[in-house]
């Protein structure tokens, strides 16, 4: 278990609600062997504390050049400490950890802050609650993190969670992982023996720590690859989150109203604009990516090798927003469970497709970009199954295929500020 002392990857710089910048804590990080930065998503619930989709951009790109620059000393990690409210995705970091600052309940349509007021958080128990989490989260192979950051921090006098999760999770067969939740450079492995001991008396045996596979793989020209095309990943991303999420609006209005017709309608509607706008910008991309590339002063050495991921992206833009407005629809009808449950399942198969087309085919930084968007687009399958076994009231009938100019024009125009702002 002694690997977890040379470890710390939750930790946030200036980029969002940290007190040190990335490149200070880089050079802070002296005796570990892996340092992972995990700048807040963004959430329209509380733009405060989380990096805008701008920031984003470049959060990425400073974690690309650091990558380069303490290659053999350290081992930088892009990754995100995603929101469940969050607009942005978890595609093109090195992993993710999941968090929940803020709730929707579906049952009252109340948000809940639970990370801030202890009130919330039992209401939305009591309330809103209805399902256990645990198994969840074990079938996905996801770690469960031991946190130490609270305690530095002084809000609690023993680290999360409890004695009693980590037994639950332990006799599940889960695996745990000890992060410190750093906001400087002091608290980069603060606690780690101590959560090592509450690890150990809870019948663990290991304790992971995270690795690269991109970089490991491929080296360094690849992740500065990948990261010359951050600004222009966000702009794709952007798209699918905008225009899938915007759609569902008039979804979500229509199923309050209890007008069925209209949601079945507004679906019909959503899917058509979706696909003219993701064959637009999909068309764009094929004819001008080279030469935005270029545009951006991309460096020569690495040109052809961001193009070649950045047009498979591209290619797959249809993918995005088909997930965005499938997970939306569930959501206008008050369902948020599922849409997560199937992001969990892509983003597992999305590290086992970037072992096989990498370093198994041998596809370089585009084997990469491929195996995003297949895992994309099986979360795509799995909530049109889903939404056809369980959720037929969002399946139109051939009467709903008239969808009409002015419902088209509602669904399009209010969305367009919004749209704009994300890119």
């Amino acid at each position: 278990m002694a690997d977890y002392k040379k470890s710390s990857v939750h930790c946030h710089s200036t980029m969002c609600d940290g007190k040190n910048t990335l490149q200070d804590m880089a050079a802070c990080a002296q005796g570990l062997t892996t340092l992972g930065f995990t700048g807040h998503s963004y959430t329209q619930r509380d733009r405060e504390y989380c990096m805008s989709p701008s920031r984003t951009a470049q959060y990425k790109a400073t974690i690309a050049k650091l990558k380069a620059e303490y290659k053999g000393k350290v081992d930088i990690l892009c990754g995100i400490e995603w929101d469940i409210l969050s607009e942005d995705k978890r595609t093109g970091y090195d992993y993710w950890i999941g968090s929940a600052h803020h709730l929707y309940g579906k049952n009252t349509g109340k948000y809940y802050e639970i990370d801030f007021r202890p009130q919330d958080l039992w209401d939305c128990i009591n309330d809103d609650f209805d399902a256990d989490p645990l198994p969840l989260w074990k079938p996905n192979d996801c770690l469960l993190e031991v946190n130490t950051g609270s305690v530095y921090r002084g809000y609690r006098k023993d680290f999360y969670p409890g004695p009693w999760l980590l037994g639950e999770w332990q006799k599940m067969g889960g695996k745990v992982i000890i992060t410190s939740d750093s906001h400087d450079i002091n608290s980069l492995t603060y606690g780690f023996d101590e959560a090592a001991a509450a690890i150990k008396a809870a019948g663990f045996t290991s304790v992971q720590v995270l690795t690269m596979i991109v970089g490991n793989v491929l080296g360094d020209t690849a992740l500065a690859a990948i990261g010359s095309c951050g600004s222009i990943y966000e702009l794709l991303v952007g798209f699918g989150i905008g225009i899938g999420n915007g759609l569902a609006i008039v979804a979500a209005r229509s199923y309050g109203a209890q007008d069925e017709d209209l949601l079945k309608r507004t679906v019909v509607g959503s899917v058509v604009i979706g696909l003219i706008a993701s064959l637009v910008i999909t068309a764009a991309g094929f004819f001008g990516l080279h030469a935005l590339l270029q545009l951006l002063d991309t460096p020569a050495e690495i040109l052809e090798d961001a193009y070649s991921y950045i047009i498979v992206i591209d290619l797959g833009v249809v993918v995005m927003f088909m997930y965005n407005l499938c997970a939306g629809l569930l959501r206008a009808i008050g369902n948020s469970v599922m849409p997560l449950v199937f992001l969990l399942i892509s983003s597992v198969l999305n590290v086992g497709l970037d072992l096989w087309f990498i370093a198994g085919v041998g596809m370089g930084v585009r084997g990469a970009a491929v195996a995003t968007v297949i895992a994309q687009g099986i979360s795509v399958v799995l909530c049109v199954l889903y939404v056809l076994a369980r959720v037929r009231i969002l399946i139109p009938e051939k009467k709903h295929f008239a969808v009409g100019s002015h419902l088209y024009w509602e669904l399009l125009l209010p969305r367009l500020p919004e749209w704009c702002s994300r890119w």
